[in-house]
C-alpha cells in the first residue's frame, strides 16, 4: 500500500452513506463526504444533506470523524437505532477524557454503541456489513488514524479496530470500479482523472479530486458502469484537521453546521 498512489477500498453496503475520501497532507488530514444517505424504508426520500464529517476535537488533540455504512439500524424488537447520532455522543463523552492512543480511542468510541447494539436486541443476518467509522487528527502533536469496523459474521456481531498507516495517498471509499478507473486506470485504459495525485497533494488538490470523483458519481454512464454511484450524491463537504485543529474547508460545510 505504501507505493501506491491511491488506495480504493469497495463498501458493499445498499442502503448506506456511501462516500468517504481521506487524504494525509502537510497540512493535515483533509477528509470529504457526499451528503446522500438511502433510507431503509424505500417509501422515504433520498437525503442529500446528511452529515459524515465531525469535530470531536478532544483534550488530547484535534480529531476528525468520517462515517460510512448503514446510518441507522432496526433491531430485532422493531427499534430503530441512529447509528451515526450514537457514535457522535459517544465521541462527545471521550472530549475530556485521558486518552493518548488512537487504538484505545477506538475502543472506547465504539463500546457504548456495541453495548447498545446488543441491548436493542439486534435481529443479525447471517453476513451483513454495518459501517467503517474513521478517527484522523492528533494526539499530543503526533498524527494518527484508526479504522472502526462493524460487521455480521456467522449472525455475530464484530467489532474491528485497525490502527492506519500514516501515507501520503489518497483513501477512497465508496463506488470502487468507478474510482479505478478514474485515479488508477482500468487495465490498458489510463486513468481519467488528469489533476495531481501523490505526497504533493494540499488542500486544493484534494478539494478538486473530492469534487471530482463524487461529481462523475452522478453522470449516467458512470452508473451504468458501477452501479453503486447512483446511492453516492448531494451536498460536498470536507475538513482539515492539522496539529492547531479541526477547521471546515471554505464553501464545503455542512449546512445544519452552524
Amino acid at each position: 500500500m505504501q507505493g501506491k498512489l491511491i488506495c480504493i477500498n469497495s463498501v458493499f453496503i445498499e442502503r448506506a452513506m456511501s462516500a468517504i475520501i481521506r487524504v494525509f497532507t502537510r497540512d493535515g488530514f483533509v477528509v470529504f463526504a457526499d451528503g446522500r444517505s438511502t433510507p431503509v424504508d424505500p417509501d422515504r426520500p433520498v437525503n442529500n444533506e446528511t452529515q459524515k464529517i465531525f469535530d470531536v476535537s478532544s483534550d488530547s488533540g484535534p480529531l476528525s470523524m468520517g462515517i460510512v455504512g448503514k446510518a441507522q439500524l432496526e433491531t430485532a424488537d422493531g427499534l430503530c437505532l441512529d447509528l451515526t447520532q450514537l457514535f457522535v455522543d459517544s465521541a462527545d463523552a471521550l472530549r475530556t477524557a485521558n486518552i493518548v492512543d488512537f487504538r484505545e480511542y477506538g475502543t472506547r468510541l465504539s463500546d457504548p454503541v456495541i453495548r447498545r447494539i446488543m441491548d436493542g436486541n439486534f435481529g443479525a443476518k447471517k453476513e451483513d456489513d454495518l459501517l467503517n467509522v474513521f478517527v484522523d487528527g492528533f494526539m499530543d502533536g503526533t498524527p494518527g488514524s484508526v479504522k472502526i469496523c462493524m460487521f455480521v459474521e456467522s449472525s455475530k456481531l464484530i467489532r474491528e479496530v485497525e490502527l492506519l498507516n500514516i501515507c501520503w495517498q489518497p483513501y477512497i471509499y465508496g463506488a470502487d470500479k468507478l474510482a479505478t478507473s478514474m485515479f488508477i486506470g482500468n487495465g490498458m485504459i489510463p486513468r481519467i482523472y488528469d489533476g495531481p495525485t501523490g505526497p504533493d497533494v494540499n488542500i486544493a488538490d484534494v478539494t478538486a479530486m473530492a469534487c471530482a470523483y463524487i461529481h462523475a458519481c452522478g453522470e449516467a454512464h458512470n452508473i451504468e458502469f458501477d452501479p453503486f454511484c447512483k446511492t453516492i450524491g448531494g451536498r460536498i463537504h470536507g475538513a482539515v484537521v492539522g496539529p492547531m485543529g479541526f477547521q471546515w474547508i471554505e464553501g464545503f460545510k455542512p449546512t445544519n453546521v452552524t
